[in-house]
């Protein structure tokens, strides 16, 4: 872009502060030894992300299962399922029927809406009109809109318009409505996709959990 276009662009939307960009520095790194149990942390920290990805795997399950419950729940009493102890030997947890924090899907929200079922939808983001961002990011069509501004006659589009965007989340009137569904396949997908199910205060019935938790583990071929 030539000087005086910038210049056009400085007079008419002011003058900005000039940046330049910054060599990132080269990272060297020296070898230490330190006097420290860190091989310790390491082999734990290695061994905690192994059973995470188990525990990852194992918590789907528990999931789907639990979910199966929550419909059933729901196909008979046509409310919001109540939250559950689960037990299994010697562990427990509680299980609990949530609103997710974003929601559910629009695609959700359609099918509820194609089978009448009431739920809550909430604007997130309100329709409004933005500066289209591929101007903004265009130094010559940013020109081109300073010199246009008073002519109002611009070969391209700088006004877009934002559509609303909007939250969906059950109601109590939502379970009576998927409760009186004759599809069982339907009552059972829209009980889990309209909200999360979370795992909350697991225990073991021990003296010692830390024990019984590493006796469990180890014969589990983990450790």
């Amino acid at each position: 872009m030539k000087k005086k276009d910038i210049k056009t662009l400085e007079n008419i939307f002011g003058s900005a502060t000039e940046i330049s960009a910054k060599a990132k520095p080269k990272s060297k790194r020296a070898e230490k030894k330190l006097d420290i149990e860190f091989e310790l942390y390491v082999a734990l920290l290695i061994l905690s992300k192994a059973i995470e990805g188990v525990m990852g795997n194992r918590e789907e399950s528990f999931k789907k299962k639990a979910g199966e419950v929550f419909t059933e729940d729901v196909s008979k009493n046509g409310r919001k399922p109540d939250n559950f102890d689960g037990v299994s030997g010697k562990a427990s947890a509680v299980f609990q029927y949530k609103k997710r924090g974003f929601g559910f899907s629009s695609k959700i929200a359609e099918i509820l809406d194609k089978n009448n079922i009431p739920y809550e939808k909430e604007e997130k983001i309100a329709e409004h009109f933005i500066v289209n961002p591929e101007v903004l990011a265009d130094q010559e069509k940013m020109l081109e809109v300073a010199k246009a501004i008073e002519k109002l006659d611009m070969p391209f589009q700088v006004i877009l318009k934002q559509k609303a965007e909007y939250k969906y989340q059950f109601t109590d009137e939502t379970f009576a409505a998927i409760a009186a569904l004759q599809d069982e396949a339907l009552r059972e997908t829209l009980t889990k996709d309209i909200a999360t199910i979370a795992i909350s205060s697991p225990k073991l019935d021990s003296a010692n959990a830390v024990e019984e938790a590493l006796s469990i583990v180890t014969e589990a071929g983990l450790l």
